[in-house]
């Protein structure tokens, strides 16, 4: 005969794993795209994030400005070395601590003794209030709070976005240091070669007769009708295409071909290893 043994039920215990506790990360401040450039205009140099161009007619429509004065200054008005080290600490920290959702960092401009860090957000913060968080390790700084509220881009539009001579300093600098990437030595004078477009052939004679303005010796001077772009004035000179010439050439050229109603398309050379 059977017996039917009844296991006893054993109950497990209700014993939950551990929380581990995990520190909080900290996110960087945001921007809005990797593409940033820099140019300088006169005494003036910025720094600012090219891509955020095209978010600026969504609703990002504050502006928020922190401004820190320094001292000492170069003859051009730009900070020193030691200087530059402290605004190099602020902005460590506002890359480590400014990361809200919603808050973009879209620049810097630095000029006559004051260096303007730029944001832009959709939502109304409490800016005044970050700022002296921020500096209470910073007492020996100067600084300036400004917010601009309902601004819609227009700061970054009209003090970081380059016109026509920011433009063509960073375009400039590219061609310049791809130069000096493949060998230039910036040192032999050789045929540098500039291009001017116009809508008509009276514009562009008229510019073409007004070059001695920009140059003392032109090499060779034509104007040919250049199929989907215009009427093209090609000027050659010879020279050694370093950075100050090419900017006072290219800048005289933007300036005189808006005189004529024309655009200036650029410039360029052969490069001289020896």
């Amino acid at each position: 005969m059977k017996l039917n043994v009844m296991k006893p039920k054993i109950k497990k215990p209700n014993i939950k794993a551990p929380k581990v506790l995990k520190p909080k990360q900290k996110h960087s401040v945001n921007k809005l795209s990797e593409d940033w450039r820099v140019y300088f205009k006169g005494n003036t140099s910025v720094r600012f994030d090219y891509g955020a161009f095209k978010y600026l007619f969504r609703d990002l429509e504050h502006t928020y400005i922190l401004t820190i004065h320094y001292d000492q200054q170069n003859d051009l008005g730009f900070p020193t070395k030691e200087e530059l080290e402290k605004l190099y600490l602020v902005e460590d920290q506002i890359e480590k601590q400014w990361g809200r959702k919603g808050f973009y960092f879209v620049g810097t401009r630095t000029q006559d003794g004051n260096r303007d860090f730029v944001f832009m957000s959709k939502h109304i913060i409490r800016w005044e209030s970050m700022c002296n968080q921020l500096l209470r390790n910073h007492k020996d700084l100067q600084s300036k709070i400004v917010t601009r509220l309902h601004d819609h881009g227009k700061f970054y539009q009209t003090k970081l976005y380059p016109d026509a001579y920011g433009f063509n300093w960073i375009k400039n600098d590219t061609i310049i240091n791809d130069l000096r990437n493949q060998g230039e030595l910036f040192c032999k004078a050789r045929e540098i070669d500039f291009y001017t477009y116009f809508e008509t052939n009276e514009q562009a004679k008229a510019f073409a007769s007004s070059l001695d303005d920009v140059f003392t010796d032109i090499h060779e001077l034509d104007i040919c009708e250049v199929e989907r772009k215009g009427i093209q004035v090609f000027v050659s000179v010879v020279d050694i295409p370093q950075m100050d010439y090419i900017m006072q050439t290219t800048n005289a050229l933007i300036t005189l071909a808006k005189d004529h109603d024309g655009e200036f398309d650029g410039w360029g050379t052969t490069i001289e290893k020896d």
